[in-house]
This record gives C-alpha cells, structure tokens and sequence, in this order.
C-alpha cells in the first residue's frame, strides 16, 4: 500500500470481514486492528454494513442474518468513515437483502 502511494497510484480495500476466518487470528479484535490498519493507507473503501460495524468497528444497525435493505443507515456509517478514517476519498457499497447466507436479493 505504501509503494502503491509513493507512485500515487489508487488504493483500494473491500474488508470482507468473515468471524471464522478471524477466529484464528486474534478474533473480533485483532480483525478491526488490521482492517484499520490496512484501511488507513487506501483512497476506496468498498464494503457493506457487516464489513464496516464488524470489520472496522463502526456503529450501525444490528447486522443479522435476515435484514430488510435500509440505504439510510449506510449513510450514516459512512459519514463515520469520513469522520475516523479521513485518508479515504471513497466510501461504496452493494446494497442488498439478505434473506439467507446463501440467499440475497433472490439470487443464489
């Protein structure tokens, strides 16, 4: 990321944040001080409620596994990222519901 900077080249994340993954390796903690880490040296952050509250820390709506889509709170969280993370010039989303794990917006 630091090189990428040096030859002002763009940065991009998208956190993904998955629990299990993060079990191994420090859990919810260690995760959103790596996340953190690794968001405050990009210009795009890519991710969806779940990757910013957990991820990186946030607040926001209960993240569960069955939500109905509302766009205004990701809004709000990502006026958080402006505030926490000034580094980043680009907060985007995919807004969607997730009806199951393996369900969203009807598409399996």
């Amino acid at each position: 990321m630091k090189a990428a900077k040096a030859c002002r080249r763009g940065r991009f994340v998208r956190p993904n944040f998955r629990a299990k993954l993060w079990q191994i390796s420090g859990g919810l903690e260690g995760a959103q001080q790596t996340l953190r880490r690794v968001c405050s040296n990009v210009d795009v952050l890519v991710g969806n409620e779940e990757d910013l509250q957990k991820g990186l820390g946030l607040k926001g709506p209960d993240v569960e596994s069955k939500s109905k889509l509302d766009s205004s709170a990701f809004f709000g969280m990502m006026d958080q990222v402006a505030k926490e993370l000034p580094n980043i010039k680009v907060v985007a989303t995919t807004l969607r519901e997730v009806h199951t794990t393996n369900t969203t917006n009807g598409v399996r």
